[in-house]
């Protein structure tokens, strides 16, 4: 069916400061996959670009391609 949207994959994506110690700190994150609940974490923006393809790739469910 041409009217259906493709499928569609959610991400959360939530960001901290943490702590090092000497009035220190950097930013860290972590990232969701909304629909298998995978969660991988994260020190530097450019680890994002390799994260979500590698979520994406866990099967169907991942792809939003449920039945």
């Amino acid at each position: 069916d041409v009217s259906r949207s493709p499928p569609t994959n959610l991400f959360t994506l939530r960001l901290w400061q943490e702590p090092l110690g000497d009035d220190r700190s950097e930013w860290r994150g972590e990232i969701k996959h909304l629909f298998t609940g995978e969660v991988r974490y994260f020190r530097k923006w450019d680890e994002i670009a390799a994260l979500v393809p590698e979520m994406l790739h866990d099967g169907p469910e991942a792809l939003g391609t449920h039945g």
